[in-house]
């Protein structure tokens, strides 16, 4: 079994971190410390081995069902049953039970903004609470980490705000910046959301951490722009996930996969035809449009929108497009990620 490195949810926390401490996508450009060389995993296709009492889902590779036109391209991929070990961001160090960080008087992590104020924001909250999971799976069920993770899972229910039939959970602070203003949602914040409620469902069986998944889900076949909340929209025929809906910087590629691995999630666990459906759809976009964040020999770009480069976003990129082959089992994905590695090294 090929699992993920434990660095890498260390560089996820930081990056998502960065983008909610006033680390704006223009702030991006600073190179930070090169890692040790990233080389590329070997796909491992077919199912792994059962961790921990959590039972991969049965992958299938029918192709997207027949029945009403989709408005962007589908693709049909040969996706992977991966265990809880391989998905993202599990297989980091194990944490104490607490949240870490600045928390209120509940033990809510908190995160402070460049206006100086502390806010509740869900990538923070999500992040914990999936870290957590993982560390109580992995220390055989411990039931130390049992309060935090009700805490962080009732917290995200309280934020969730319904719209269109779905839920989005809402960044509630002014990015000036990105000009969005507050509230505002993006792609990354529901793609982890599903992460969290699936990986919670599978493991304490609540109904209540399914309903959550089913109705974030909802919020992925709501195409944008509008005047309502919206975190997709179709850009040349294909879907993109959006980080910053109606803001400056458009189709953020890291964004786009934190969305797409938590669709990931909530198809292993639901396999229903829509959820393949957006799923497929979302890889067919990194299948076709990948090609364009690559700049040969330097590091790779941000977004499509404007022009931002970082070391620190290409490392992750890296790992992502790494994540990426395991997810599909597509060599295309395994070789451009040799290739991104070999463009800053």
């Amino acid at each position: 079994m090929q699992n993920q490195p434990r660095s890498t949810v260390l560089l996820v926390l930081a990056v998502a971190a960065s983008l909610l401490t006033g680390g704006s996508a223009a702030q991006a450009s600073t190179a930070g410390p090169v890692e040790a060389p990233l080389v590329p995993p070997a796909v491992a296709p077919g199912a792994a081995p059962v961790v921990a009492g959590v039972t991969a889902a049965t992958s299938t590779a029918e192709g997207t069902p027949a029945g009403n036109p989709v408005p962007y391209r589908v693709r049909t991929f040969n996706l992977q049953s991966l265990s809880w070990d391989q998905l993202w961001t599990n297989g980091g160090p194990i944490v104490p039970y607490a949240a870490q960080g600045h928390k209120d008087a509940d033990g809510i992590p908190m995160r402070k903004w460049i206006d100086g104020k502390y806010y509740y924001t869900p990538v923070k909250i999500e992040l914990e609470g999936i870290v957590h999971l993982d560390s109580y799976v992995r220390t055989g069920n411990d039931p130390g980490y049992i309060p935090t993770l009700q805490k962080l899972d009732n917290k995200l229910r309280q934020l969730a705000v319904p719209s269109g039939g779905a839920l989005f959970l809402p960044m509630p602070f002014d990015f000036n910046h990105g000009r969005l203003k507050a509230p505002w949602y993006n792609a990354m914040a529901q793609g982890y959301g599903l992460s969290f409620f699936v990986r919670m469902y599978r493991i304490f069986g609540d109904q209540g951490d399914l309903d959550m998944a089913n109705a974030l889900f909802r919020s992925f076949q709501i195409l944008g722009p509008s005047t309502d909340p919206w975190v997709s929209q179709v850009v040349n025929g294909n879907l993109w996930l959006e980080h910053y809906p109606n803001g400056r910087f458009l189709e953020v590629l890291n964004a786009h996969m934190h969305a797409l691995f938590g669709l990931y999630d909530y198809w292993q666990q639901v396999g229903t035809p829509d959820s393949l459906q957006v799923l497929d759809g979302a890889i067919t976009t990194m299948r076709l449009d990948l090609h364009l964040f690559r700049r040969i020999g330097k590091t790779s770009r941000y977004c499509l929108v404007n022009p931002v480069y970082s070391l620190r976003y290409h490392r992750l990129h890296i790992r992502q497009v790494q994540q990426l082959a395991l997810v599909t089992g597509d060599p295309y994905f395994t070789q451009f990620a040799q290739r991104l590695y070999w463009d800053a090294h």
